[in-house]
């Protein structure tokens, strides 16, 4: 049964609260895409990186460039965890490297831990205490926890350097908008943005704060305003429709949309919000159309894949979603999401013998996961394969983590029902029941279990 629909409203923004940590984590992910590639030109082969790397180590194991290196190369070849703990320890040797204080920051801002990445900021500090990355996400850690004079302070003192007084800007407006003092932010976003119109967070926080006065008619006219002025930023038009979307003129979205494809006809976030309007109106053949339309200008986006690949298991083309996702697989054979949905068809959809032992050999990687969608995929396929034994301890840690998620409840209970624990398996059918949403399709499988025990 599938559990995670990839959702093209991801490529739109919401008119909602964007939380200072994401904004954050943004930030981080923008530093990471500037800076030097560290690798050597061996990026390609990240296995081989790493092997190359563990022997220069052995002469010389604190050696802090060939260390980030390393966490690079763990990077490129999928092992996030290796990764972590690779540039932790660079971060014990010297705790002011800022090539692996910014990925450590990261990982602990994406699990909400803000109070461990301020302190490996603190530290860095120590050691670079000029340094306007740091000292950036530092402000914006401060705002989220609603520090708002300590984040003042900071962004005062990013202003005063004269570095970027594009972001000096922008985290201004920030500090305003924490604040409430959503006018005030507005002026200080278009300074931001007068300065830098590629700062696209100062654009979709300003629109946020127009979005707070009610004030969308203005907003709607500085957009396109701003997008006849810089011909090549597609922002204004994703944020002008999502405005028009969630007014509901869904006319009005699209053709703003198109407005933008006529510009830049491979704007991969052009093609998945048409959809997403057409969704908004009933029209999934017109979505899917959109869809292929986008993947004929663009035939290896693997995203547009994937979206159309979900959208396809969404009105039960299944064959067609799983060449889909067998075409991105094969591209990227680390893609987790990837693997999750087409694991989860090859066990409800295309049942065998081979397919579930594919399933199987595919989310084993899912064992440590704290993704509790994975770790239910690999138990599910491992009840599937006749070993509801040892997927029991996966659903225990699945429902722990994610303890409202029906399917994982019926999933643990077939396991439990195959396991002769009928008793255990009755209550995890009556809690998936608890949490079913009133059109869930998992309702008509859970009654029938709970009368054939």
């Amino acid at each position: 049964m599938k559990k995670l629909f990839l959702a093209a409203v991801i490529v739109l923004w919401p008119l909602a609260a964007i939380p200072a940590l994401a904004d954050t984590v943004d930030l981080l992910s923008i530093w990471e895409a500037d800076k030097p590639n560290d690798l050597g030109g061996v990026d390609e082969d990240g296995d081989a990186a790493v092997t190359d790397l563990r022997v220069i180590l052995r002469n010389n194991p604190r050696s802090e460039r060939a260390l980030v290196m390393l966490a690079n190369a763990y990077v490129t070849s999928g092992s996030q965890q290796l990764a972590d703990d690779t540039f932790r320890q660079v971060l014990d040797i010297n705790p002011g490297n800022i090539q692996a204080a910014v990925p450590v920051i990261k990982s602990l801002l994406e699990k909400q831990d803000s109070d461990r990445s301020e302190q490996v900021i603190e530290n860095a500090l120590v050691h670079s205490p000029d340094n306007e990355i740091l000292r950036s996400i530092q402000a914006q850690i401060k705002l989220s926890n609603q520090d708002i004079d300590g984040g003042q302070k900071i962004i005062s003192k990013i202003q005063a350097s004269g570095e970027n007084p594009a972001f000096g800007h922008y985290l201004s407006g920030r500090a305003l908008q924490s604040q409430g003092k959503y006018k005030q932010a507005i002026a200080s976003y278009k300074q931001a943005l007068a300065l830098n119109p590629d700062l696209t967070r100062a654009l979709e926080n300003l629109a946020h704060s127009y979005g707070r006065l009610d004030q969308q008619d203005a907003l709607l006219d500085y957009l396109q305003a701003f997008s006849d002025d810089h011909l090549d930023n597609l922002s204004a038009f994703s944020i002008m429709a999502t405005v028009q979307r969630q007014l509901k003129d869904y006319t009005a979205a699209i053709a703003t949309i198109e407005q933008g494809l006529q510009r830049q006809d491979k704007w991969v976030g052009g093609y998945s919000a048409l959809a997403v309007n057409h969704i908004s109106m009933g029209n999934t053949e017109a979505a899917i159309d959109n869809y292929k339309r986008g993947l004929a200008a663009l035939p290896n986006s693997n995203l547009l894949k994937m979206l159309l690949a979900s959208l396809y298991e969404r009105v039960r083309a299944f064959a067609d979603a799983k060449a889909l996702y067998e075409s991105v697989l094969a591209e990227n054979p680390d893609h987790h999401a990837v693997i999750n949905n087409l694991a989860s068809l090859l066990t409800d959809q295309f049942e065998s013998k081979e397919n579930i032992n594919r399933a199987v050999a595919l989310t084993e990687r899912f064992a440590d996961s704290d993704q509790p969608f994975f770790i239910d995929t690999y138990a599910w396929a491992l009840v599937k394969s006749g070993l509801p034994q040892v997927a029991e301890p996966l659903f225990a840690k699945a429902t722990k983590i994610a303890p409202n998620v029906a399917v994982i409840h019926y999933h643990r209970a077939i396991g439990f029902k195959r396991l002769g624990r009928l008793d255990e398996a009755r209550q995890a059918l009556i809690l998936a029941q608890s949490n079913l949403s009133d059109q869930d399709p998992l309702r008509e499988a859970i009654e029938f279990e709970l009368t054939s025990l």
